[in-house]
């Protein structure tokens, strides 16, 4: 996890709770999916439905195992291009569904090499 915004709603502190142990989690992620195994193994999984993609990002909603919707966000295809020029990794980011919620971002990194700074491209396996 590189950065938490917990936004204004305190009701949302549980849920960025629970993202934090996604940290250093397994991630696999597809256009339809996101599937989280932490490091202590217990597994969150939800459907996606894109919502909204332009060149600087692509928007997914997913929701909780509580029925509770998240945006799921990653970096477009322009974005991720000068992500990758600048020698930055791609960034996912679970987000509340208003303007004013949380935001938690995390930093993809390859599954082999997980203390490597190289990241990997959104779509597969990797861990945050």
């Amino acid at each position: 996890m590189t950065r938490i915004n917990l936004g204004d709603n305190s009701k949302d502190n549980s849920i960025c709770e629970r993202l934090k142990t996604f940290n250093n989690g397994l991630i696999e992620l597809t256009d339809t999916s996101v599937t989280v195994i932490t490091k202590d193994q217990k597994t969150f999984k939800s459907n996606l439905r894109k919502t909204e993609e332009d060149f600087l990002s692509e928007t997914f909603q997913g929701s909780f195992e509580d029925g509770t919707s998240f945006r799921l966000i990653l970096p477009g295809g322009e974005a991720r291009e000068i992500m990758e020029v600048m020698g930055k990794g791609e960034v996912l980011t679970f987000g509340g569904m208003t303007g004013n919620g949380y935001a938690v971002d995390f930093d993809l990194v390859e599954k082999s090499e997980p203390d490597k700074q190289d990241y990997v491209h959104h779509k597969g396996r990797g861990i945050f």
